[in-house]
Formats: structure tokens, C-alpha cells, sequence
């Protein structure tokens, strides 16, 4: 019988991180999904079957008291961390109180330092950052967007620290094109730099999930 694996997937109730978890259930993975809204999370639930091997916790990603529950958890039930994905952040770019490097770095490196002792060698971390951080400093999509892009730049700069430190952990960072639906909508439409796309062929978020899938399971 295949030993059973366990893979995390923070962000997991939506979006990227739903996509990358739908694909890792599927290939028979335990899957613990990390996210705030119950609600969201009880629909993730049931859209992976609602089954036993489909675990849920509604937290705050950086609340150091929820994790230590969750590593409680993951310490009993297998020990070890098997496929680690850090897709907990968010994508607004509009002028708001929200501190994009706490959303989309820090709390990125504070998973990854709550989670190091259960990652073993072979393992897998997947930590999900944006083509924004790709953008040259003289790049005009760039302009006004510096705190965004900043933050992903420094997703790519910890998963180079993580891999440096951890040289038996396989290290992944992707970089999400921009993908349909409603962000791209109220974000990008008619901004400087993004007139010739076509927002309604855009890919969506299993463009992600079928790369990391090929990352971890080879080509399938």
C-alpha cells in the first residue's frame, strides 16, 4: 500500500491555491487547506469530495497561536510535511491600507520558518509570487505599483534563502501570468501597458496548478 502524503496549501480556499489542491487531492495527497473565510473553506470542502483526506483550518496565515495548532496537527497525523504551497497573499494593486509585504512576504516566510522542522529532504515548497516580480525598475507597468512589486520580489529573494538553507528540499517559485476574472477586470482593463490583452482569453488559475503539477509529479 502507497504511504499516504500530506501537502499544505495556505490561500487553499480560492483562486491559485484551490486550483493547486483540487490537482494535488487528485493525486491521492492529503490535503490541508489554510484560509480566513469559513465559508470559503466549507466550499473548498465540499467541492474536493468533502472526503477524510481533505482537511481544513480557517487562520490567519501569520497568527503564530493558529499555526502552532495546525503543526499540532500535522505532527500527529504524518510528521512530516510532504508538498508545501505558500499561496496565501493578495493581488490588489489599488491605493488601500493593506500592507502588501506583510500579506504577500512576510506571512510567506513566517509559513516557512513555522513548517522548516516538518519539511524533509524530497519535499516540496512551492511558493507563489507573480511575473510583477520579474518587472524591470524602469518597466512602466511598474509606476505607482512599487510596493506590490516589491513584495514579490522578496517572495523570490526568501525562497532563495529557504533552498540555500534547506539544499535537500525542492524549492519551486512561480510566476502566475495574469489570469481572468475579476481582478484582472477592475485592476488592469485600459491600464498603461496592458492594452493589447485580451482579458477574456485569459488563462485561469490551472495554468499554475498543471506547472506545479509537472514540478512535482513529472510529466503526467
Amino acid at each position: 500500500m502507497t504511504e499516504q502524503k500530506y501537502a499544505v496549501v495556505t490561500g487553499g480556499s480560492e483562486g491559485v491555491g484551490f486550483a493547486v489542491a483540487q490537482m494535488l487531492a487528485g493525486h491521492g495527497m492529503h490535503v490541508i487547506l489554510l484560509a480566513r473565510d469559513k465559508e470559503k473553506l466549507a466550499a473548498a470542502h465540499t467541492a474536493l469530495g468533502g472526503g477524510e483526506n481533505i482537511s481544513v483550518f480557517s487562520v490567519d496565515v501569520s497568527n503564530e497561536g493558529a499555526i502552532a495548532e495546525v503543526k499540532n496537527y500535522i505532527s500527529v497525523v504524518t510528521g512530516q510535511i510532504d508538498v508545501l504551497v505558500n499561496a496565501a497573499g493578495t493581488f490588489r494593486w489599488d491605493p488601500s491600507d493593506i500592507n502588501l509585504m506583510t500579506l504577500n512576504a512576510d506571512s510567506k516566510e513566517f509559513i516557512l520558518h513555522a513548517f522548516h522542522d516538518l519539511i524533509i529532504p524530497g519535499s516540496f515548497v512551492i511558493n507563489i509570487s507573480s511575473q510583477a516580480a520579474l518587472f524591470a525598475p524602469e518597466d512602466p507597468r511598474r509606476t505607482g505599483e512599487e510596493e506590490y512589486v516589491a513584495s514579490m520580489q522578496r517572495v523570490d529573494a526568501l525562497s532563495a534563502e529557504f533552498a540555500a538553507k534547506h539544499p535537500g528540499v525542492h524549492v519551486h517559485i512561480s510566476h502566475p501570468p495574469l489570469m481572468r476574472g475579476k481582478i484582472a477586470e477592475s485592476q488592469f482593463r485600459g491600464r498603461p501597458g496592458f492594452e493589447d490583452i485580451n482579458f477574456d482569453t485569459l488563462p485561469g488559475p490551472e495554468i499554475v496548478a498543471d506547472e506545479i503539477e509537472k514540478v512535482i509529479f513529472g510529466t503526467v
